[in-house]
């Protein structure tokens, strides 16, 4: 009978002790609510930004507020630029939004044709007053993520037509060569040609150089790291249904026609749009930004004609960030996709 009451004492006391560690915790949360997010790529380039607008459509942290088709420039090696890339973008997204059942769920809407003239002319587009309308209707408390995995010109020219917008919005790019802190890429005999920052040289030109916009950057050093396994992409994502086939074959039929000029046999595909959904979706519970990641902050650097960092005279503070937390990343990717298929299953 003594052993049976201590226990039930014993038993209140962790259970007074945990209830009350709760609430102290809870009340030492952030009070959290979904972000509003624009997202801007080039989807019909490079496949791996298919797999971003995937697990950012599937991670409820984010609400998303529209989605822009980007262009490929104009020497983009997988799609040249025949000035409808932007409107095929568009059709890319809604293949792959109506293949999750979601297909009216968001405003899709083409960004600019082409990269801008120079730096202070804006390219007038539905992507560009998509950023200004959804930015005005944010403030600098609780901002607008735009979060861009190509070209930088229809951010560049939204900022260019309302600079009061500034102010509202948290840019996080994909892209810019890697800094000198960075750990260095194997030399591939180029110099200076990282592809996102080339799609429009002068409008990264402007963000870095000219705007005050929040600035998040993930360049090439970091995103480089996004090493996704061929095997995995047939064992964990092509057997989920038609979405795991349609970016099974976005990525298996790009790497077979590789493999057909000369590139040789591909192991890895590097997903370096996903670290988006890290940055901005994947939060820690008890933090109020993905705290797996790591990042410097540093003053904004110039970019000169060439594609190079100048910072003779460094601007406003941005983070750039430096090491990514893949296995977080990969993990959640495929566990959304899954649960999605189980779902969509059930419902069949």
């Amino acid at each position: 009978m003594r052993t049976k009451l201590s226990s039930i004492i014993l038993l209140a006391c962790v259970t007074l002790f945990s209830g009350t560690a709760l609430r102290a915790q809870d009340s030492n949360r952030p009070q959290k609510s979904t972000i509003p997010v624009v997202m801007d790529n080039d989807y019909c380039g490079d496949p791996d930004g298919l797999f971003q607008l995937v697990q950012q459509v599937l991670t409820p942290s984010c609400e998303i507020k529209g989605i822009i088709g980007g262009h490929v420039g104009t020497g983009n090696r997988l799609h040249p630029n025949n000035g409808k890339s932007a409107e095929e973008s568009c059709k890319k997204v809604q293949e792959v939004l109506d293949l999750l059942g979601k297909g009216r769920d968001f405003k899709i809407v083409p960004g600019a044709a082409y990269p801008m003239q120079d730096m202070d002319t804006p390219n007038d587009s539905q992507g560009a007053r998509l950023i200004i309308e959804a930015a005005k209707g944010c403030s600098q408390e609780k901002p607008l993520y735009v979060v861009c995995g190509g070209s930088l010109t229809n951010i560049a020219s939204a900022l260019l037509q309302d600079r009061s917008i500034e102010k509202n919005i948290i840019l996080v790019w994909i892209g810019g060569e890697p800094y000198d802190f960075s750990n260095p890429l194997p030399s591939t005999g180029e110099i200076k040609n990282e592809t996102n920052l080339h799609l429009d040289l002068n409008a990264a030109r402007f963000i870095f150089g000219k705007s005050e916009v929040a600035l998040w950057q993930i360049p090439q050093a970091a995103y480089k790291k996004c090493l996704y396994p061929l095997s995995s992409l047939e064992l964990e994502i092509k057997p989920l249904g038609e979405i795991g086939e349609y970016l099974y074959n976005s990525i298996h039929g790009l790497v077979a026609l590789l493999n057909s000029n000369g590139y040789g046999h591909m192991d890895t595909y590097t997903l370096g749009d996903n670290p988006l959904v890290l940055v901005t979706g994947l939060m820690g519970f008890w933090d109020s930004e993905a705290a797996s990641c790591e990042y410097k902050i540093i003053g904004a650097p110039e970019i000169d004609s060439n594609g190079t960092y100048d910072f003779k005279s460094p601007g406003r503070d941005i983070r750039v960030y430096t090491d990514l937390d893949t296995y977080l990343l990969f993990h959640d990717m495929e566990s959304k996709l899954k649960l999605h298929h189980v779902k969509a299953e059930s419902l069949d």
